[in-house]
């Protein structure tokens, strides 16, 4: 599990993004992934039987895991905060076949010369994209969760049986 923040002068921070993977389902389909500049940034999994392959205690394995595209503009001053933990119950939960294998595991992340850890963000010049038609407020002031009321869309239950 990998969440990336904006994380503003204050130390107050928000979510951008979130990605995951099963080290079992690590296998990379290259002609399938978004590669920029030789740079991996949108790894593909099969997600497979096939492709499964379990991961061998104490041996260090490369685990390419795909962090959802977003757009979000950080402001100068802020930081980009990268969190890794091993799960994010009860939102991503493993298949039941799994959690015998995965109880009591112990993910190490490498940071050598050897080994180095790191993470693809690629940039857009903010003066090449369009302004959006929508005032969606200032998400770093106090207005941070205004709504425009017309914008509001009231839930309804649809019946199962509705939806053939």
């Amino acid at each position: 599990m990998v969440t990336l923040d904006d994380v503003s002068t204050d130390g107050s921070s928000r979510p951008l993004a979130t990605g995951a993977l099963l080290g079992s389902m690590r296998e990379v389909d290259g002609s399938r992934s978004w590669v920029v500049d030789g740079k991996l940034i949108a790894p593909y999994h099969p997600m497979t039987k096939a492709a499964e392959k379990a991961l061998v205690p104490g041996q260090v394995t490369r685990l390419d895991i795909e962090i959802p595209a977003t757009l979000a503009r950080v402001r100068a001053g802020h930081r980009i905060r990268i969190t890794i933990s091993g799960s994010r119950a009860p939102y991503l939960v493993p298949p039941a076949y799994k959690t015998g294998d995965l109880a009591g595991g112990v993910y190490e992340v490498q940071r050598t010369a050897i080994h180095a850890s790191r993470v693809n963000i690629p940039l857009v010049d903010p003066d090449g994209l369009a302004t959006s038609p929508v005032n969606w407020g200032d998400w770093h002031g106090k207005d941070e969760f205004a709504v425009d009321p017309g914008m509001i869309v009231q839930p309804s239950r649809v019946p199962l049986s509705k939806l053939q």
